[in-house]
């Protein structure tokens, strides 16, 4: 154990109201951070018992009917940290806003397990916030306006996707394309783990195309975890940020899945303009992204964005994994090499990587690298170097 001695607090009292206050009970009650998790039967916990419904509902069903949203939102304050207050203004309010989810019905059954009625109720076993970004047949965005986001003189709200896309990526067409993007996207928790996220992305996936959306998109911190799950469900990355996250400590990602002929074009080129420079920012930049991370990413590099490597690029690999060329000889060699190597393949044994990506695509400094993986020295480390390379050629 890393931290023996932690210790787990919680303040329980209110610091600044009184134990049961009206006004902070009115607060919650209005703003739903009180909403609790319904209580899910048994057969709809199990996978195989259960009928799964997709389901858009508009802001007038939500006011009118209560205890639906309350549930609704129970799933999103358990299943995201950053859940607002706010989030249930802009559910309401905002017009750009989609909310879609997916029940799971319960019927009646007999003693033996037969079903004996229709449905007795529904119940709420994911919920997705999405919203509608870019041009659409009916918000066409202006040339004067994207030409002043383009030159850092404006910002537009609820245009994130096309935004990032137009500024941090150069892609000038951006605001030409019709986006959805996953806002919050959450699992009633009691169902995780069955793949219903994947089911109900994939759900959503053709209600977007319904909308006449040309991309599916998503933003969130990279983890390897979450990026997996993304990548999983045919979405590609778009861009890595360079900041890491005040509030989880994780650099942002965006995240595209095409829909149409011409948003599979698009999204080809922005792919591989990321892959281009991504190895080359991984020695400042992106120095400090997790190892596996950066394992996952490169594995979903393109192959056309792997340089072909030469006779003397071969010769100088198997010459450093045999031991008669210096590591800084063959550096260069063994980088184009190991990115060759891990594109468009399925990881099954990250120890045989992780090293090799801290020390080669990363420039972790030579203590750095022996502190992290228990090495007692660069002769040791240039030694395990060699053998993972040998272990792969």
């Amino acid at each position: 154990m890393q931290y023996p001695y932690w210790r787990n607090m919680h303040v329980n009292e209110p610091i600044r109201r009184r134990v049961n206050d009206p006004l902070e009970r009115l607060v919650f009650e209005s703003c739903l951070l009180n909403a609790e998790l319904t209580t899910l039967p048994e057969d709809v916990k199990r996978s195989q018992e259960r009928t799964l419904v997709f389901k858009q509902f508009s802001a007038t069903e939500l006011v009118a009917d209560e205890n639906l949203l309350k549930e609704i939102f129970s799933v999103l304050v358990t299943a995201h940290y950053q859940t607002k207050p706010s989030d249930v203004k802009m559910l309401l309010d905002n017009e750009q806003v989609k909310l879609v989810c997916l029940f799971a019905n319960h019927y009646k059954k007999s003693d033996e397990g037969t079903i004996t009625e229709g449905v007795l109720s529904q119940h709420v076993v994911a919920v997705a916030l999405l919203i509608v970004e870019g041009s659409t047949c009916d918000n066409m965005i202006e040339a004067p306006l994207i030409n002043a986001v383009n030159h850092g003189k404006k910002r537009l709200k609820n245009h994130f996707v096309p935004q990032s896309l137009l500024t941090q990526c150069g892609i000038e067409r951006a605001f030409t394309y019709h986006y959805m993007r996953v806002m919050r996207i959450a699992v009633h928790p009691q169902v995780q783990q069955q793949g219903l996220g994947s089911y109900f992305l994939s759900k959503i996936s053709e209600f977007s195309t319904a909308q006449g959306a040309d991309f599916l998109a998503s933003s969130f911190g990279a983890t390897k975890s979450l990026l997996s799950f993304w990548l999983k469900n045919d979405f590609r990355i778009a861009r890595i940020g360079f900041t890491q996250d005040k509030a989880s400590g994780e650099q942002s990602s965006l995240v595209l899945k095409a829909l149409t002929t011409s948003g599979e074009a698009e999204l080809t080129g922005i792919v591989n303009e990321f892959y281009r420079s991504f190895d080359y920012l991984l020695t400042e930049e992106y120095k400090q992204l997790a190892v596996d991370l950066v394992l996952l990413i490169l594995s979903d590099c393109p192959l056309n964005e792997c340089s072909i490597l030469s006779a003397r690029d071969k010769a100088n690999i198997v010459a450093f994994a045999e031991g008669y060329r210096q590591y800084s000889s063959c550096v260069f060699s063994l980088h184009l090499w190991l990115k060759q190597q891990l594109s468009g393949i399925s990881i099954l044994d990250e120890s045989n990587y992780m090293v090799l990506i801290s020390r080669i695509m990363q420039k972790h400094s030579v203590i750095d690298v022996c502190n992290t993986y228990g090495i007692t020295g660069k002769r040791e480390l240039e030694q395990l170097l060699r053998s993972k390379v040998r272990q792969l050629l």
